[in-house]
Parts: C-alpha cells; sequence; structure tokens
C-alpha cells in the first residue's frame, strides 16, 4: 500500500511541477545585473556541493558504480584510483558547465529558448506523472 500511496503522490507531484512548467515559461530570468551580488568562490563550491548531496540521483548513480567496482579483496589502490577518477571527473564535468552556462553567449541562448525548453519539459513531466497514474491504475484493476 504504500508504494502505491508514493505512486499516486508521485504523479500528482510531477503533474504539479509540469503545470508549474507551463504556466512560468513565458516569464523572463532575471540575468545577473550589477546590484547581484557574485558568490565568492568558496560560496559557489558550497552551494554545488549541498545541491549534490541533496540529490538522490546522485547517490543511485555513485552506489552503481561502486557496487560494480568495490568487492572484497580489491586491492586498495584500485579503491583509491576509482574515487580520484570520480572526484576529478565530477570536479572537470561541473568547472565546464558552469563556465560554458555563465557565458553571455549562452545566457542569451536559453533566454531565446527557455518558453520551449520549459514547456518541453513540463510535457514530458506531465506524461510521467499520467504514466505513474495510469500503472496504478491498471494495476489495482
Amino acid at each position: 500500500w504504500l508504494l502505491h500511496l508514493l505512486q499516486v503522490l508521485g504523479g500528482a507531484y510531477l503533474i504539479y511541477l509540469a503545470w508549474q512548467a507551463f504556466r512560468h515559461a513565458a516569464e523572463l530570468l532575471a540575468l545577473g545585473g550589477p546590484a547581484q551580488k557574485t558568490a565568492s568562490l568558496g560560496e559557489a563550491f558550497r552551494r554545488g556541493f549541498i545541491t549534490n548531496l541533496a540529490n538522490p540521483k546522485i547517490a543511485v548513480f555513485f552506489g552503481s558504480i561502486f557496487t560494480t567496482v568495490y568487492g572484497p579483496g580489491m586491492p586498495e589502490w584500485v579503491n583509491l584510483a576509482v574515487l580520484a577518477v570520480i572526484f576529478a571527473d565530477e570536479i572537470v564535468w561541473y568547472s565546464l558547465v558552469a563556465i560554458a552556462f555563465s557565458s553571455r553567449p549562452a545566457q542569451a541562448a536559453y533566454g531565446r529558448a527557455k518558453r520551449w525548453i520549459d514547456r518541453g519539459f513540463g510535457a514530458l513531466l506531465g506524461l510521467f506523472g499520467l504514466r505513474l497514474r495510469a500503472n496504478l491504475r491498471a494495476l489495482l484493476a
């Protein structure tokens, strides 16, 4: 019954997010002006780190990596190498993303496409929400 409750709540939440994405798709983004305070490097790192820790997909992703790589009798150097590669990969990837999307041309391109990106994403969320509800209805029938 708990799984069914989570499916109902999850589907309803996805439909709510879809509605919000559609509703606010045409609103302009507030890009940083002269009055906006820019974060220090430490503050930006802290915000990104906390955001990643709060993301459940990260735990699932790394859990799947760790369960396939780590095993009994694995040499310690392999364990350390895996951690070093993952750390370097995360730092490089998120740094490149931050640099690319903080540029004026990228911000302008996103500003032009925002309405359609938000509506497309909203449509996908709504379809997933409706699919969850439909699957539940089929299970209960």
